[in-house]
């Protein structure tokens, strides 16, 4: 289908700038699943080249630290760090470019290192390259090509430490599964095991806008399908629609879940994808506690802070008047406890 409907302006379109105007610090993760190859260096050449990446963590090297630094020579990298192979098993490598970015190691172990990085002379924030089987778990049903009973219960248990922790998910882009195994229909496995978390503070635009976009996709390719639905009826449109609706209602938790976190409204456990709600919670934080205008009793916007003020007050005069006179003999008294002068 060639043609697609327009998309109604809506709220995607005046996100809030969630980050700093500042030069984008860019890292990049890879699991190399051995480090020793003369293809792994190429390789990785290449992706150094395109990526262009300021620091540069590579994770299951098995290998110890001759390759490392030979590695660093290669790529250009005169900062580096590592935690080395136990036997052939794990090895974190980390490299960065001195005179882009500071990094200092916090605390490093043979399945993470934490560490934490700026640009010289800005603000510092904190990073964690992870490779560890307990985070060999997926999110939603999508991310797996097979599902069962116990993979659900996982995927529970992530989500809510995810939650707990206060983390949002840095959406992305290219396959969707980034790990498999099996040659045939009947052992083929694949699953999303690769993600990037942050908390609130670093959370990008991008993180919201690629969920928007994939929102608008949906929504164009559903809206196609149903137009052309009702004038030929098609079992491969039918099942195409149920599809991505089903994936229209996944990135819709992701959206509400993503709105949750920035919102902080830990009250509020559940929700029927009241994301305006989400939003427009998020952005009024923001707003200073200030009136710019008001209707008055003609229906006519005021601005003016002397007006606003008498609207203010023939408001209230008003509401606690009856007939034009007070009568405060209707208001309760003595309800409330006081404190005496000694307390």
């Amino acid at each position: 289908m060639t043609s697609l409907p327009s998309i109604p302006v809506s709220m995607e379109d005046t996100i809030p700038n969630l980050a700093p105007d500042s030069l984008p610090i860019t890292c990049m993760i890879w699991n190399v699943q051995g480090a020793g190859s003369r293809n792994f260096v190429t390789n990785l050449k290449d992706l150094v080249k395109v990526n262009k990446p300021n620091v540069l963590a590579l994770v299951e090297t098995h290998m110890e630290g001759e390759q490392a630094v030979k590695i660093a020579s290669i790529l250009g990298y005169d900062g580096h760090t590592r935690t080395d192979a136990v036997g052939f098993s794990g090895g974190i490598w980390i490299y960065w470019r001195k005179d882009v970015v500071t990094v200092s190691p916090i605390f490093q172990h043979n399945q993470h290192i934490t560490m934490e990085i700026s640009r010289v002379g800005a603000i510092p924030w904190y990073f964690t390259a992870v490779y560890a089987r307990d985070f060999n778990d997926t999110r939603f049903p999508s991310e797996r090509n097979k599902s069962c009973s116990e993979t659900n219960r996982r995927s529970t248990l992530f989500n809510a430490w995810v939650e707990n922790m206060d983390l949002l998910e840095v959406e992305f882009s290219g396959a969707a599964h980034t790990w498999a195994r099996g040659k045939t229909p009947e052992t083929r496995q694949s699953g999303r095991l690769d993600r990037a978390l942050c908390n609130d503070q670093w959370a990008m635009r991008d993180t919201f806008g690629n969920i928007f976009k994939q929102k608008q996709i949906l929504l164009a390719r559903i809206g196609g399908i149903q137009k052309k639905l009702a004038t030929w009826v098609d079992r491969g449109l039918l099942k195409l629609e149920a599809r991505l609706r089903k994936e229209l209602d996944e990135i819709l938790d992701r959206e509400e879940m993503l709105w949750y976190q920035k919102s902080r409204i830990t009250w509020l456990q559940e929700g029927d994808k009241n994301t305006t709600f989400f939003h427009l919670s998020t952005i009024v934080r923001r707003w200073k506690n200030k009136v710019s205008a008001l209707k008055n009793k003609d229906g006519l916007w005021v601005q003016d802070k002397c007006e606003i003020q008498n609207i203010i007050v023939e408001f209230f005069s008003n509401l606690f008047t009856e007939d034009g006179e007070q009568n405060l003999l209707d208001i309760p008294q003595d309800i409330f406890p006081e404190l005496s002068d000694s307390d």
